[in-house]
C-alpha cells in the first residue's frame, strides 16, 4: 500500500504545517499506441505502479482508498470501434472509498500525460482527443463522449461518506471514424482524483439558501443510511443540502406499533417456484373451487397456502396473499423492531424507521423564484431543454417580478406561483386563476404516486370525484392540511428538478440521461425504472420491452425480477433506479415519469366533463379556490405550471385543456416512450381511467 503524505502539507506565514484541503493525484496511467501495419491498438488504465493495485490519499482524518482487480482495461484493440461494438469492450474497474471520518468532496477527470508522452518523444505526434471515445458507468456516462468534451473537466464528481464507496466501470477505444492521418501517433493519460474535505463534517449541512423545512405533526424528518439501506430519523440541523440534490425527506409513521411475519421461503409459494406470484394466488382461488392442478399433496398445501393459518385454504387466504404481494399487508424479510409514532418521535437521531410502520413519504419544495432564458413556449421538439435558473427565497418574501408582467420569462425571475397568496398575485380578481390562501415558504409533496407506504401498487380507476371522495376518506385523517396536487405544483416540482438543484444538476448524470428516467413497470408499481429516459431504456433490450417489470429496479437501484416487492433484492446497480427521481439520487421524487399518469387539480372554464361531480359548486365557491388552477379561453396558461413556458421539451406530449376535455393529467404512462415526461400535459374527461392516478400536497 503506498501513503502520500508529503502532497498534503505546506506552510504557513508562521512557519508552521498546516493542512491542504484540496489534493490531486495520478494513480492510472493510459497508454494508447497505434500501429502503422493494421490498423490501431489501445491498451489502456495500466497502473503506473504494476506492483501494487491500491492506494491511498490521507488528508488529516479523511481517506479516500484507490483500488482495482486489474492492472488494465482489457486485451488490446487492434481496430478502432464503432459506438455501437464498445458494449462488448471489457471495462476497466476501480473502486473509490472513504475509509476515513470525514465527508469528502470528490471528482475524477481524464487529462493528458505529457510527461508520459514527452518521455515517449510523442508530444508532437499524438492522436486528437476528438478521436477517442470513452464511456463511463457509475458516473452515468453511457453514452460514448468524445474525450475531447472532457478536457480539463470532471466526468463524474460528488460526495462520499465515511464508510462510504463508488465503483466506476471504463471503456475507452479509437473512434471508427478516425481517419488515416492517425496512423503512427500516439496518446498517454492519466486519471487524476481531486478531493476535499467538506467544510462541514456532514455534508446534509444546506448552504444553498432554501427554506428549513416546516414539519407539519407527527412528521419525522429521515435521511438514507446507504450502509444499512434504510432510512434513518435524522437531526434538523443536517438533514438536507439542496446544493448536492439532496432534498429534504420526512415520514409519518403509523400511531401505533405493528408486527409482520417473516417469509421463510415457502408460505405462499404454492406453485414452488421460489416466488410470490398472482399464480399462486390464483392456484389457491382455483383450490377453493375443487380445482387443483398443483401436485400438492393435503400437507403441502396447509404449509404453501393456508397464508392466515385457520387450519383450510379459503378465499381469504388468496386475498391475504395478494396483500402480501402489494405489501398492503406487511412481510418481512427480516424481523422488525416496530415502534409507535411518539416512540419514533421520542427516539434519537439514527433510529432506524421501519418500512412496515410508514403511512407516508414526503418531500420538502423550497419556496424560490425562477427564470427561463431560451426555448421558452416551443412549437418544435426539444431534446435538450436548457438548465432553469432558479434563486431560493428567504421566509415568504417575494424578490421576483409580479408574476402579472407580460410576457414570457426571459431575463426577469419570477416568484413561483405555487408559493403565492392568490389574492396577490392574479389582475382580475382573487384566486382567478389559483394561487394558495397565503404566502408559502414551501410544501410537502407525496415522494411516491399515492403513496400510502412507498413501493406499493399505484392507486387507479377513480374519476375526479372518487378521487376526492378518496382523499377525504383515507387521507386527511392523518395528514391535515393535505390537498391533490395542483397544476402549478407539479410546475414547481417540475422546474426545481430541471434547475441545478435537481437532476439537471447532478453530475453523475450527462446528456440525455439529465431527463428524468421512466417508471416502466408494467405491473404499476410505485419507485420502479426501466434504468432509462422514456422512448431509450439504455439497458433493455428490444425483446424485454414485453416484460419491463421483470427488467426493473427498485427505487433504491435493486434489479428485479418478480412483482412481490420483498424479492426486488438482486444486484444493486448505481444510478439505474434512483436516475427515475426529480433529484437523480434518492433524496428525490419517484414516478413523476411514467408509471400511471396523474390527475392534478386543474379545470377549464368551470366545465364538469365526466368527472362525476353533479354541479359547478366546486369550482365556483370561494373556500374551494385555493385547491384548484382555473383556465378559461383567454388565460390557457399560468407562468410556472410546466406548460407553455416547457412545452414540448423532452419531446413530452403536450395537449391543451378545452371544453370537452377540461381536465389535466401529468407524466404519461409506463409505456409512453419518449412522450412521457415531467413536461408532458394532457388532457381528460375526468373520467376514470385505470391509468390515472394521484398525488398529494401538504401545506404546514
Amino acid at each position: 500500500m503506498k501513503k502520500i503524505k508529503n502532497l498534503f502539507f505546506s506552510k504557513n506565514e508562521n512557519g508552521d504545517s498546516e493542512l491542504n484541503k484540496q489534493v490531486i493525484i495520478t494513480f492510472v496511467s493510459v497508454l494508447a499506441t497505434v500501429m502503422c501495419t493494421i490498423g490501431v491498438s489501445l491498451a489502456a488504465f495500466v497502473w503506473s505502479d504494476n506492483s501494487e493495485k491500491e492506494q491511498n490519499l490521507i488528508v488529516g482524518n479523511l481517506e479516500l482508498t484507490i483500488s482495482s482487480d486489474s492492472n488494465s482495461l482489457g486485451s488490446e484493440l487492434d481496430f478502432p470501434v464503432a459506438d455501437s461494438d464498445a458494449a462488448n469492450l471489457t471495462p476497466y474497474t476501480f473502486t473509490i472509498k472513504n475509509t476515513g471520518n470525514l465527508a469528502s468532496n470528490y471528482s475524477l477527470k481524464i487529462v493528458d500525460d505529457e510527461a508520459a508522452m514527452a518521455s515517449d518523444g510523442c508530444l508532437t505526434n499524438k492522436i486528437d482527443s476528438n478521436y477517442i471515445k470513452f464511456s463511463v458507468s457509475g458516473a452515468y456516462n453511457t453514452n460514448p463522449e468524445k474525450l475531447s468534451s472532457y478536457d480539463g473537466k470532471a466526468f463524474t464528481s460528488g460526495v462520499l461518506l465515511p464508510n462510504e464507496s463508488k465503483t466506476y466501470n471504463i471503456k475507452m477505444w479509437i473512434s471508427s471514424d478516425a481517419p488515416n492521418s492517425v496512423i503512427g501517433k500516439h496518446y498517454h493519460g492519466k486519471i487524476l482524483l481531486e478531493s476535499s474535505q467538506i467544510d462541514e463534517v456532514d455534508p446534509f449541512k444546506d448552504k444553498s439558501g432554501a427554506n428549513a423545512p416546516v414539519l407539519a405533526e407527527g412528521m419525522i424528518p429521515v435521511r438514507y443510511d446507504e450502509i444499512n439501506d434504510t432510512w434513518v430519523k435524522t437531526d434538523v440541523t443536517t438533514w438536507y443540502n439542496y446544493g448536492n440534490q439532496m432534498w429534504a425527506n420526512a415520514v409519518m409513521v403509523k400511531e401505533n406499533a405493528s408486527t409482520c411475519e417473516v417469509w421463510d421461503g415457502v408460505l405462499g409459494d404454492v406453485n414452488k417456484d421460489g416466488d410470490l406470484t398472482q399464480e399462486d394466488v390464483d392456484n389457491i382461488l382455483r383450490k377453493n373451487l375443487g380445482i387443483d392442478n398443483t401436485g400438492l399433496t393435503d400437507q403441502e398445501w396447509l404449509e404453501r397456502g393456508d397464508i392466515n393459518k385457520s387450519g383450510s385454504i379459503d378465499a381469504s387466504d388468496a386475498g391475504d396473499l395478494s396483500g402480501i404481494i402489494n405489501e398492503l399487508i406487511p412481510y418481512c424479510d427480516t424481523p422488525i423492531t416496530s415502534k409507535s409514532r411518539q416512540e419514533y418521535l421520542d427516539a434519537e437521531p439514527g433510529t432506524p424507521i421501519e418500512k412496515n410502520d410508514i403511512l407516508q413519504f414526503f418531500v420538502w419544495i423550497p419556496r424560490y423564484k425562477y427564470r427561463i432564458t431560451s426555448n421558452v413556449g416551443s412549437s418544435s421538439m426539444v431534446s435538450q431543454p436548457p438548465t432553469i435558473d432558479v434563486v431560493f427565497e428567504q421566509g415568504v418574501a417575494s424578490t421576483g417580478v409580479s408574476i402579472n408582467t407580460s410576457g414570457v420569462a426571459k431575463t426577469e425571475y419570477y416568484t413561483h406561483p405555487a408559493f403565492r397568496d392568490g389574492s396577490k398575485v392574479y389582475k382580475t380578481t382573487a384566486y382567478d386563476q389559483g394561487g394558495w390562501d397565503k404566502e408559502l415558504s414551501g410544501f410537502w409533496v407525496d415522494k411516491f404516486e399515492n403513496s400510502l407506504a412507498y413501493n406499493t401498487d399505484l392507486f387507479s380507476g377513480g374519476s375526479i370525484k372518487d378521487i376526492i371522495d378518496y382523499y377525504n376518506d383515507n387521507i386527511i385523517s392523518y395528514v391535515p392540511s393535505t390537498h391533490m396536487m395542483k397544476n402549478t405544483e407539479w410546475g414547481a416540482i417540475a422546474y426545481l428538478s430541471q434547475s441545478k438543484y435537481g437532476k439537471m444538476g447532478n453530475n453523475d448524470f450527462t446528456g440525455v440521461n439529465k431527463e428524468v428516467f421512466i417508471n416502466s413497470s408494467e405491473d404499476l408499481i410505485s419507485g420502479r425504472s426501466g434504468g432509462g429516459v422514456a422512448g431509450g431504456n439504455v439497458f433493455l433490450t428490444p425483446d424485454a420491452i414485453s416484460t419491463l417489470n421483470k427488467q426493473t429496479y427498485s427505487y433504491d437501484g435493486y434489479s428485479c425480477s418478480s412483482t412481490f416487492i420483498k424479492k426486488c433484492k438482486g444486484e444493486k446497480t448505481t444510478l439505474r433506479g434512483t436516475g427515475a427521481s426529480t433529484t437523480g439520487n434518492i433524496y428525490g421524487i419517484y414516478d413523476m415519469v411514467g408509471g400511471m399518469s396523474e390527475y392534478v387539480m386543474a379545470n377549464y372554464n368551470n366545465s364538469l366533463g365526466s368527472s362525476g361531480l353533479t354541479n359547478a359548486d366546486f369550482f365556483t365557491t370561494a373556500a374551494n379556490k385555493k385547491l384548484y388552477d382555473s383556465y378559461t379561453p383567454s388565460k390557457t396558461y399560468i407562468l410556472g405550471d410546466a406548460t407553455y413556458e416547457t412545452s414540448h421539451w423532452y419531446s413530452d406530449t403536450a395537449r391543451v385543456l378545452d371544453t370537452d376535455n377540461p381536465f389535466y393529467h401529468r407524466g404519461g404512462l409506463y409505456s409512453d416512450k419518449a412522450s412521457a415526461g415531467l413536461f408532458n400535459f394532457a388532457k381528460s374527461t375526468g373520467e376514470a381511467n385505470d391509468n390515472i392516478n394521484i398525488r398529494y400536497i401538504t401545506i404546514p
